[in-house]
């Protein structure tokens, strides 16, 4: 499983089989893949955590073009493909798709028996 930065720079060589998971879930379901999600049951104290990431998320976008001229070129990333990935394919926020998206990859991961328990109701 190769993600992210493994396959902007090149082709992946050598490997029979390629997919790309967030087109392959589109076109299956016509919703955003969800990679990744910061969550906690509901009445979990968090504290100030919350805060933190938003505030972590805005000041990553607030610098953005700091960020890409910085780190795209030790890791051999063209500054273009750097800018569209981070600015054009990653989105920073979940909203009402992405919740939908989740929702119906934890029924469908329940519906084959991956997970022991119905899927937990999501809240924003």
């Amino acid at each position: 499983l190769l993600i992210g930065d493994k396959v902007i720079t090149a082709e992946p060589q050598g490997f029979p089989h390629q997919l790309d998971l967030g087109q392959a879930w589109k076109q299956l379901t016509g919703l955003p893949f969800v990679f990744a999600v910061w969550t906690a049951r509901s009445g979990v104290d968090l504290g100030d955590l919350p805060a933190k990431l938003m505030r972590a998320r805005e000041q990553g976008l607030a610098h953005i073009d700091n960020l890409i001229a910085r780190e795209a070129p030790p890791r051999g990333w063209p500054l273009d493909i750097a800018r569209r990935y981070l600015t054009g394919y990653l989105k920073f926020s979940v909203g009402k798709r992405e919740l939908s998206a989740i929702r119906l990859f934890h029924q469908m991961a329940f519906d084959v028996g991956a997970l022991e328990h119905r899927p937990y109701e999501l809240l924003i």
